[in-house]
């Protein structure tokens, strides 16, 4: 995002930052902050905005004489701008990469021409543009006095352009793919009634993608290009060989040239997996298999993340129809893409580390290769799974004693049933001399507003009238199985955990440092940091907002549950993204209170706010503030 549209909304809020502050949340240094503010105001100057940017020495930055209209009007025009900007250099890349896949030669005078600038410009597109082909084991030559071409299969250079187009417009695929909306309509709709006349069903994404794949084959193939089929002959008495069959004359037609099995093999490759028929039913075969790995899976998250789904039919049904159509896909090695794939990795991080912990049990069992978008499917299912069970909290067992007498435990009882009274399922009042002739063994915590002499067997709790919020709230928590004088973020954390002066240049060497001290605190494995990269091998674990979460694949890897958190010095790229913040931690599944960690671990790396207060004041005392903050929040 634009850095001055940053500001604005930031400040725009009434919040006072610091320039190191807003630095962070910028991504930028604080050298050039100062100048973006200085030449913001410019802005604001050059457009008669009454409104200015203030730094006081001791308060920060803020706005004066702060105009919303002409704040908000400013934002939506550099919104305009940036969105511009990006696309045209979005746009540009993948012109470039198209112009590779569909000419012979390609000449970078012909590119300078076409984007009307210099070839230092166009040779920085160009180097991303292949960059993008390489990963897709397509290759870029040159050849004297012709220019340049593309080298790879009919196969990837597919794959390549859908998964470039797939998240585009309708109206920018078709300008890639240099064609007119009129010549596909016909096409589009022949193909959409067939699937209604075979009685498929497919979801509105899984139908879109469909059309765009077609798309892109009937574009191939009327320029000569066909792919080579590989693995098993399909059946050709199946529903999808059939409807195949049909939408692949319909392309012959678009195309005007015959085509092969081939292609009819290329259509199925998809269709299988991502549409069902009415009468559809999984193999002996495969029922057997998608029997097993849900059994394993729902084993392995209890035994590992302490969440019993034996009994919930409905997780049951909606994986065993999920995992038929997974089946299918693995088969052919066609996965289905989720264009909510950031959303759920943000917003579902425990359901996703499980689904990343069966993708490697079906991995096993298949012989596969899940993605992170196959990944990310599964995962919403679970993360219903934990919603429907809810957090099955343990209720407190109260006993109230109040040395000054009974009438004054009375009080304190009214006091903790206004304010916290659905978590304690009891509260029992006595006086001091009462306490030793109690049942200790009916009651799970003991609350007084003075020192005990006496000896107990349970927790004590002490506090005054005017901290009983305070301390309630503690009974709140203790309730949900979390240690006193702590927030569910930092159930797992103490400040010996917590690192502010560690520099790195990339992964490995961060986690390797962050384990050495780590290890000083806490017994880890020897293969500690291995364990971490064979997990970031399957999955990079980078968020948005400047967070990486690695933690290692197996269990056993360190002798306790921990949480630790590192500031780094200066950010390093963890996979594709910049990273400051690390959250280096290892969760066993035997603490009944994983889902309130992880909904407040999962509010911490949503927003890009703690991000920068972290980076601003690295400190523990900061992320004490935050934990707090993030508690509030959810209401705990």
């Amino acid at each position: 995002m634009n850095r001055q549209i940053t500001i604005l909304q930031k400040l725009g809020e009434g919040t006072e930052y610091t320039i190191r502050q807003l630095a962070v949340l910028c991504e930028t240094s604080y050298k050039m902050m100062q100048d973006e503010l200085w030449d913001l105001n410019a802005v604001l100057e050059k457009k008669k905005c009454q409104t200015r940017i203030t730094i006081q020495s001791g308060k920060g930055v803020a706005l004066e004489q702060a105009d919303r209209g002409e704040i908000d009007a400013l934002i939506r025009e550099l919104q305009q701008k940036e969105e511009q900007r990006e696309q045209t250099k979005e746009y540009w890349i993948k012109k470039i990469a198209f112009q590779l896949l569909s000419e012979d030669y390609l000449k970078v005078d012909t590119l300078c021409e076409q984007m009307a600038a210099s070839r230092t410009y166009v040779n920085k597109f160009l180097t991303e543009a292949k960059q993008r082909l390489e990963k897709k084991d397509i290759h870029v030559c040159s050849r004297p006095h012709y220019g340049l071409y593309s080298q790879g299969s009919e196969e990837n250079i597919r794959s390549f352009l859908f998964e470039e187009l797939v998240h585009e417009p309708e109206k920018t695929q078709n300008e890639l793919l240099l064609i007119e909306p009129v010549d596909l309509l016909l096409l589009k709709e022949e193909i959409m009634a067939y699937i209604h006349k075979f009685e498929f069903r497919m979801s509105d994404v899984n139908l879109e993608q469909f059309l765009l794949y077609s798309t892109i084959l009937a574009v191939r193939v009327r320029k000569g290009k066909t792919v080579e089929q590989s693995g098993v002959e399909p059946e050709h008495e199946t529903g999808e060989y059939i409807l195949s069959e049909r939408i692949a004359s319909s392309v012959a037609n678009f195309a005007n040239i015959e085509i092969g099995r081939e292609e009819i093999w290329w259509i199925h490759r998809f269709l299988v997996g991502k549409c069902v028929k009415k009468t559809g039913k999984p193999e002996k075969e495969t029922g057997v298999l998608i029997e097993s790995v849900i059994e394993k899976a729902i084993a392995l998250v209890k035994e590992k993340y302490g969440f019993d789904f034996e009994k919930d039919i409905e997780l049951y049904s909606s994986l065993a129809i999920h995992l038929k159509a997974l089946m299918e896909r693995v088969s052919l090695r066609n996965y289905s893409v989720n264009p909510m794939l950031d959303e759920v990795k943000s917003y579902s991080l425990l359901a996703y580390d499980m689904a990343v912990d069966i993708s490697i049990l079906i991995n096993r069992m298949t012989d596969a290769v899940l993605p992170d978008d196959e990944i990310s499917y599964i995962a919403i299912y679970f993360h219903l799974a934990i919603e429907r069970k809810g957090r099955n909290l343990k209720y407190v067992r109260a006993l109230v004693v109040c040395p000054t007498g009974k009438g004054m435990s009375e009080l304190v009882t009214v006091i903790l049933k206004k304010q916290y009274g659905e978590y304690l399922s009891a509260i029992k009042t006595c006086s001091y001399y009462e306490l030793p002739g109690m049942p200790f063994e009916e009651y799970d915590y003991i609350f007084t507003m003075a020192p005990l002499k006496l000896e107990v067997p349970l927790p004590v709790i002490e506090f005054s009238l005017n901290e009983s919020v305070c301390r309630a709230r503690e009974v709140k928590l203790k309730s949900l199985g979390i240690e006193k004088n702590t927030y569910p973020l930092l159930q797992f954390s103490s400040e010996k955990l917590f690192f502010a002066d560690v520099r790195a240049t990339n992964k490995r060497e961060a986690l390797e440092e962050i384990t050495e001290r780590l290890g000083k605190v806490i017994k880890l494995s020897e293969d500690f940091v291995e364990s971490v990269m064979r997990r970031e091998k399957i999955v990079p674990t980078e968020l948005e907002n400047g967070f990486a979460i690695p933690h290692p694949l197996e269990r056993g890897k360190a002798e306790r549950s921990f949480f630790s958190v590192t500031v780094l010095m200066t950010p390093i790229v963890w996979d594709k993204r910049k990273i400051r913040i690390i959250l280096l931690s290892y969760i066993e599944g035997d603490s009944e209170n994983l889902g309130l960690f992880y909904d407040s671990f999962a509010q911490l790396v949503s927003n890009r706010e703690y991000t920068a207060m972290l980076a601003e004041k690295p400190t523990y005392e900061c992320l004490t503030d935050i934990a707090r903050r993030i508690s509030r929040e959810l209401n705990l």
